[in-house]
């Protein structure tokens, strides 16, 4: 069955409704205005292989808890079970057309590993 994290309770709800997707609302606050989330976040840059790279270690670290999130609750209603492969579907922002991201995993049979990180610069 489709799972979706989302921090909006409306979105949850008509997700339930009218996507037969099971929808887990995530409670967690972003820890900067919803307006600000995608243009204050600090970037930082490295290089990896001779390459610049752009990345937002809070950003991400916020996107990994989401997931986190849901697989635990996906683990609590037996709807996952540890080692099952998922696929996490992300966006760069809000709204439609801006799905960017898709990670394959393997769900962690140590809760250790789905407990939420501290956000760094929040």
């Amino acid at each position: 069955m489709p799972s979706t994290v989302t921090r909006n309770e409306q979105t949850a709800r008509q997700l339930h409704l009218h996507r037969a997707c099971y929808p887990v609302w995530y409670p967690e606050p972003r820890g900067i205005e919803s307006h600000q989330w995608q243009t204050d976040v600090s970037i930082v840059l490295h290089t990896s292989e001779n390459k610049w790279v752009l990345t937002r270690p809070d950003f991400c670290q916020q996107v990994d808890n989401r997931i986190r999130y849901g697989l635990r609750v996906g683990l609590k209603l037996s709807l996952i079970q540890p080692g099952s492969t998922i696929v996490a579907v992300q966006g760069w922002k809000g709204g439609l057309g801006h799905t960017n991201t898709m990670r394959i995993l393997s769900v962690p049979g140590d809760p250790a590993d789905l407990e939420l990180q501290p956000l760094v610069g929040v």
